[in-house]
């Protein structure tokens, strides 16, 4: 159900959304332009579909291109949020302060986690951080050795359980904040396989790892659906003894936990838009935060003072 759910709300997505607006400080349309992450696509349009309805008025444009896309049309004044499923870099913060004399102000709005999935009939039971490193990675930089087939990593044994050994594994676009979020914390920021098919969604990724047994991809949790396996992250020591069996997304210390945001772009003797405001301030109510366990996010703590806070110095 929930993999059909999101799917919904992604077909709607890929088109532009728009919900009919009407008339805001005296004669002049609003539009809320909301640009950047994919991952939090669905969780945007959710929360705009209910935003709409409480606020008749409202004028919303999402456009889910890739994080790598919030910096940019932040700077140059063509969205009024940026959305990212990773923090700017420190390129991205300096490029931006160097084309608009400050900084953006963030809010982080939820938390995620990237989840490790193979097919159903996979008899992988957990993989090590070094083992995904050798999966996806071209340098191991995270101290392991390369893997291209079932059979290093199971034995030929199980890995007669899989009809094609040959590992495929799947992956994000560079434009995807996640590509480089994955890069960083699962591969100690190495460079990927060029044998890693990069896809331009979570839920083309899912589907593919549903449809090949010999498959292994990265999702946001939300992604996580009975048609695939979830495979836990297994921590190991100095000395390479398994610290813990394998942590699941969630589990306090799982590696690839990470934090969702919203960007603005406000300039130190200005407000922020109104229509951004009333945005941020609905973010914070129970009504916008029960959808984030339907989208598959967890609430990040303390938002409301987050958000209070920031409103105060932005907005009022």
């Amino acid at each position: 159900m929930m993999h059909h759910l999101r799917r919904r709300w992604l077909h709607i997505l890929w088109m532009t959304v728009f919900f009919t607006g009407c008339e805001r400080d005296g004669g002049a349309t609003e539009t809320l332009v909301i640009t950047g992450s994919d991952t939090m696509a669905g969780l945007l349009t959710a929360w705009s579909a209910v935003f709409s309805e409480l606020s008749p008025d409202a004028v919303i444009e999402i456009q889910a291109s890739g994080s790598a896309a919030a910096p940019i049309a932040l700077a140059e004044g063509t969205a009024s949020l940026g959305a990212m499923s990773r923090a700017m870099s420190a390129a991205e913060l300096a490029r931006f302060q160097e084309q608009r004399g400050y900084l953006p102000t963030v809010i982080p709005v939820a938390n995620d986690a990237l989840a490790l999935i193979v097919h159903i009939d996979n008899p992988i039971s957990s993989l090590s951080l070094p083992e995904i490193d050798g999966i996806y990675s071209a340098t191991q930089f995270c101290g392991g050795r390369a893997y291209t087939d079932w059979r290093e990593l199971l034995g030929a044994q199980r890995a007669g359980q899989i009809g094609l050994p040959a590992i495929e594994a799947y992956g994000r676009a560079s434009i995807s904040g996640s590509y480089g979020f994955f890069k960083n914390n699962a591969l100690c920021a190495g460079d990927y396989s060029p044998r890693v098919v990069e896809l331009p969604g979570f839920a083309a990724i899912a589907d593919s790892v549903a449809d090949l047994e010999n498959a292994i991809g990265y999702v946001s949790l939300g992604y996580v659906d009975s048609r695939v396996k979830l495979v836990p992250v297994r921590l190991e020591g100095d000395d390479g003894s398994a610290n813990d069996p394998g942590l699941i997304p969630g589990a306090p210390s799982y590696p690839l936990a990470r934090t969702l945001y919203l960007y603005l772009s406000v300039p130190p003797d200005k407000k922020a838009p109104p229509l951004a405001c009333e945005f941020l301030r609905f973010v914070a109510t129970p009504v916008a935060q029960d959808r984030l366990s339907i989208e598959g996010f967890s609430a990040v703590p303390d938002l409301e003072e987050i958000i209070q806070s920031t409103v105060f110095h932005v907005c009022d």
